[in-house]
């Protein structure tokens, strides 16, 4: 009879298993226990979430395109402005409470302290979402049904998932594919969850993330938005 035995990893046999690859990871989670940056690691699921409602708007978008009721919306006296808010604010909603949830869990149920500024996390998923939703707008002007909105939005989110350090750190990227991370939003977004939850790192420190994420935030929404606008005109 072979009995066999379960031990957790020690913090020493932990680091040397990460190997060479995943120094990176390692720093993040050196002197913690394990199962703590696990965890943490865990709220990263709360990008490709967060990154929902880019996909709806996309998809509610080329929904009504393709039932001609766009059409019908543009003919009433409101203007472009407060359809694109109706549009967007719902899907906007959905975002923060998705994240308000896996903080909650991950803080409250799972007991993984917040050792940065709760603050900053809000700030940094405002921006966020406000580049997922000028995704979903573009998405949804090159989109004439359903089904074309959700095959961009496929192509679009896997390769974001890939590119982010969501799954591999980015240093392990190939030399070509490393510099796509840096217009992905999501790379940007991971930065600063992972400096807030395993390091306590304060908004000085993630200037460059924040500062990155807000630029392409104002790039995508912008142009979502005015793409949006010209096709309703």
């Amino acid at each position: 009879m072979v009995v066999v035995t379960w031990e957790p990893l020690s913090d020493q046999a932990f680091s040397s298993v990460l190997g060479d690859g995943q120094r990176r990871w390692r720093h993040l989670g050196a002197g913690r226990r394990g199962e703590e940056f696990y965890t943490a690691g865990s709220w990263q699921g709360g990008g490709p979430r967060t990154s929902r409602p880019g996909g709806l708007t996309a998809l509610s978008i080329a929904r009504e395109r393709e039932l001609g009721t766009l059409e019908q919306l543009v003919m009433t006296p409101i203007r472009s402005s407060e359809l694109l808010l109706g549009k967007l604010l719902p899907f906007g909603l959905v975002g923060l409470l998705d994240a308000a949830v896996v903080t909650g869990v991950v803080v409250g149920f799972l007991r993984v302290p917040l050792r940065g500024s709760l603050p900053t996390l809000f700030a940094a998923t405002i921006l966020f979402l406000f580049a997922v939703l000028g995704l979903g707008l573009l998405v949804s002007t090159v989109s004439a049904n359903q089904q074309q909105a959700q095959l961009t939005n496929f192509f679009l989110i896997f390769p974001s998932i890939l590119l982010s350090g969501f799954i591999f750190p980015v240093d392990n990227l190939p030399s070509w594919m490393a510099p796509l991370s840096k217009v992905v939003p999501m790379t940007y977004y991971l930065e600063v969850v992972r400096g807030v939850f395993l390091r306590g790192t304060g908004v000085a420190r993630l200037g460059w993330e924040l500062g990155s994420l807000a630029v392409l935030a104002a790039v995508f929404f912008t142009a979502g938005a005015v793409r949006f606008r010209k096709r309703l005109d």
